[in-house]
């Protein structure tokens, strides 16, 4: 299950008829249920819940909120994975900082600025930049700092590189070494949370 909770875009292109806001009566009520989970949009294997529409009330979500939902996700899916955005100020994000099991940031060379100072929040809830994971998006953009320095810098790992191709603007294609490589990174994913296990390949474990 995928959750929209970056308060501040909804993720999505479209006005969907099932959004984060749309359901937030329930989440305020404590009033979800089963069926609830089960009119999110169906995608590829998976449920999505866009984010919020309603950017007035972007500042007005409680952490009991977000932490009701979250609870309540788990109990209906294998695996919740959350875009809690990159605002500091939003409810989401605090408690994603806290209550995640795997914490990914998505960046760019470029935005070493805009690491510093969530790192450096992040911090004050007791997380290091190592507790991070970077997935590194429009990667072979030509920037003074690469990848791998980015992540050196502020001692974190890269779990993914996604590649720009420059005539495909923001929708770059995903090629079969991506793809595949995205597999092995979730598989890994799912063992490391037990709920895949270890395939041998040629007499070694991964």
């Amino acid at each position: 299950m995928l959750l929209g909770l970056d308060l501040y875009d909804p993720g999505h292109d479209r006005k969907a008829t099932i959004s984060l806001d749309r359901i937030r009566p329930r989440l305020t009520g404590k009033m979800l249920r089963d069926e609830d989970f089960e009119g999110f949009i169906n995608q590829d294997g998976y449920f999505y819940l866009p984010g919020n529409y309603d950017y007035l009330s972007a500042q007005d979500y409680q952490e009991d909120e977000i932490q009701y939902l979250l609870a309540a996700a788990g109990e209906n899916a294998d695996v919740v994975i959350a875009d809690f955005g990159s605002i500091p100020e939003s409810a989401a994000w605090y408690v994603g900082m806290q209550q995640s099991t795997l914490r990914m940031m998505v960046t760019h060379p470029k935005h070493q600025y805009r690491l510093e100072p969530l790192l450096e929040l992040a911090d004050q809830l007791d997380l290091k930049a190592h507790d991070f994971n970077f997935v590194i998006n429009r990667s072979n953009v030509e920037e003074i700092l690469s990848p791998k320095n980015l992540a050196l810098r502020f001692g974190s790992e890269i779990l993914l590189e996604i590649p720009y191709y420059p005539p495909f603007q923001d929708s770059p294609p995903m090629g079969k070494k991506e793809l595949q490589l995205v597999d092995e990174k979730v598989h890994s994913l799912l063992v490391a949370l037990g709920l895949e296990v270890e395939a041998r390949k040629k007499g070694i474990f991964q």
